[in-house]
């Protein structure tokens, strides 16, 4: 939504969809701009290209663009709203900000963090305080968790030492931690890792846990030159491989991380889920159908906040096939809809613990197991 805002106290940002006029305030050659509500697709442009164009005060400007992820930044920028636009348009405008856009009129992006990644760790450090909230306060989400956790649960009895790519804030790594494994946990967000980190010496874990921060792309980063077969077990659920376009540099890194035979499990968002299909039809919204079953799926044509990959389980074992045998794939939810359409799930609440049982009884049967929300896979090392 774009603010009502007078135009001679308002910039214009040239976005994908054409000009969106906007409120802001300026100090030092940076200019700030807040989105005030996530299905705005300008911010997404804007950080996506790490670079703006703005029309300001008749002139053309252009800067390097991040995401101010800091609460105290986001403070003093609210503050100059205030006192440029007064308490009341800030409060009704700006009362819930989802996006601080910071753009820096002095310089251009030249650094490697810039781009796709560093849009992805800033977003991903932009809601690492909230995220435990989405995780839990959805019934789906929760599901998914209780899914994985059981099945690494059976996977690495009697395997020691764990790596896990994509750790967030821990949902996973807490169970592992709580069950006597040692984990080597990465993430491309440090704020993410931040809240991992308080959780972790609350409870009194510290020592089994070693945190890195390094994207899916990069695992082997976080060993020394020539260590090899270190981990008796790896995983990555929900996210982080769903972020990289080439898994096939990803597949041999985790075969020189792990032990001989060790198992690697991936729980990847699906391209097709059939519930999602059979509730977007019924609802007579068939566009959406096939939003996820593009390959890369756009901010905005996904329930992600971000752009993303989506892989079906033939299509993610291609890449691993060199490495690894298949030992077993799990569909999760299956009848059940995904997180997004948690509405639907809700008007069935009194039966979901029957729903679920049935859901992970036919998820693993075929053809319930590939068309699943997300699928989780088993593979071992040759």
């Amino acid at each position: 939504m774009t603010t009502n805002v007078n135009k001679e106290r308002s910039l214009d940002l040239l976005a994908d969809t054409g000009r969106v006029t906007l409120a802001f305030v300026s100090e030092n050659m940076k200019v700030y701009i807040i989105s005030n509500d996530f299905r705005n697709r300008w911010p997404s442009h804007v950080l996506r290209e790490s670079r703006a164009t703005l029309f300001l005060e008749g002139r053309k400007r252009m800067g390097k663009a991040g995401l101010i992820t800091s609460p105290g930044k986001k403070d003093e920028i609210m503050k100059l709203f205030r006192d440029k636009y007064g308490e009341a348009y800030t409060d009704h405008y700006f009362r819930h900000p989802s996006r601080f856009i910071e753009i820096d009129t002095s310089s251009l992006p030249l650094r490697e963090k810039d781009g796709y990644y560093g849009w992805l760790e800033d977003e991903f450090d932009n809601i690492a305080e909230e995220y435990d909230r989405h995780i839990f306060g959805n019934r789906v989400n929760s599901l998914l968790r209780e899914r994985s956790v059981a099945l690494m649960r059976r996977t690495f009895i009697g395997r020691k030492r764990l790596l896990e790519i994509g750790c967030g804030t821990g949902t996973e790594t807490l169970e592992l931690l709580r069950d006597g494994h040692e984990i080597t946990a990465t993430d491309i967000s440090t704020r993410m890792i931040d809240q991992l980190r308080r959780k972790v010496k609350e409870e009194g874990l510290s020592e089994q846990l070693s945190l890195h921060r390094a994207r899916a792309g990069r695992i082997s980063e976080v060993l020394s030159d020539g260590e090899r077969g270190v981990f008796d077990g790896i995983y990555s659920n929900f996210g982080a491989l769903n972020c990289e376009e080439n898994l096939g540099d990803i597949s041999p890194q985790i075969w020189t991380l792990l032990t001989d035979k060790g198992p690697f499990v991936s729980g990847v968002y699906n391209r097709y889920c059939m519930s999602e299909i059979l509730l977007y039809m019924l609802t007579f919204q068939p566009g959406k159908v096939h939003d996820r079953m593009r390959r890369h799926s756009m901010e905005g044509h996904s329930r992600f906040c971000v752009d993303i990959f989506s892989y079906g389980p033939s299509e993610f074992f291609s890449f691993f096939r060199k490495y690894f045998l298949l030992r077993s794939v799990e569909g999760v939810p299956v009848i059940i809809p995904p997180s997004n359409l948690v509405d639907y799930v809700e008007k069935f609440s009194s039966h979901f613990t029957v729903l679920k049982k049935l859901d992970r009884t036919l998820g693993a049967l075929w053809p319930f197991k590939y068309l699943g929300d997300h699928f989780l896979m088993v593979m071992q090392k040759k």
